[in-house]
């Protein structure tokens, strides 16, 4: 039996033992949205504020700082959620199952070409666009993650270019990429040329021609 206020030591322990290990738990099985989260850890930290009985309320950022910044290192539910999904939508795009890999990599075509113009949504420009309305369209846990990237300035780089070399991708794909570049290469071509040019059975890079290295010269033709 405890007599008076518990000490901050003890409720950390509980908070961290009782209340965080069964959100950890229960955030892998559904992610949530970022608001949601946050609204969390406010009411943790009100209630840990009634248990103290401190003069005054801290902030959900001061609370959650590490000692060594001068905060009081109650976890943060949104921190982990934070971390959940853009882990979670990582490994998911270098799964090391072949299908499920391939699942993620064509949920993400679909969202950079049908939802964003062919703009890549995790990285660069693409994460200033903001998708929290379209969740009916792309899985949450994606749109979570890209406006958590968006927030603390991170990104996941799309470094496999493989299907822009080989060919493999469509004459609309490679003209919207060099208008969002502001390249001029394909300014003159416009919706028009390229149906006239799929009529005649030329709808990707590859059917102009192919990449070859010239071994001596290390050059591309």
């Amino acid at each position: 039996m405890v007599i008076g206020r518990l000490p901050i030591t003890l409720i950390w322990k509980i908070v961290l033992q009782n209340v965080v290990s069964r959100c950890c738990a229960l955030l892998s099985l559904q992610l949530v949205k970022q608001s949601d989260t946050e609204a969390l850890d406010r009411l943790i930290i009100c209630k840990v504020h009634d248990a103290l009985g401190f003069p005054f309320m801290p902030s959900t950022s001061i609370a959650t700082l590490p000692v060594s910044y001068h905060g009081f290192n109650f976890p943060s539910i949104a921190r982990i959620n934070a971390g959940i999904v853009v882990s979670g939508v990582s490994c998911d795009l270098n799964h090391h199952i072949c299908s499920y890999r391939t699942m993620a990599l064509i949920m993400l075509m679909d969202w950079t070409c049908e939802r964003n113009n062919c703009l890549y949504p995790l990285d660069g420009i693409g994460l200033q666009r903001d998708f929290s309305r379209q969740m009916h369209l792309i899985p949450a846990e994606w749109v979570t993650a890209q406006k958590v990237l968006k927030d603390m300035s991170l990104s996941l780089r799309l470094t496999d270019q493989s299907g822009i070399v080989e060919g493999d991708v469509s004459l609309t794909h490679v003209k919207n990429l060099c208008n969002h570049s502001g390249l001029q290469v394909f300014t003159d071509i416009t919706g028009v040329s390229l149906h006239s040019l799929r009529l005649k059975g030329i709808c990707t890079l590859k059917d102009f021609g192919e990449w070859t290295m010239d071994l001596d010269l290390d050059l591309c033709h």
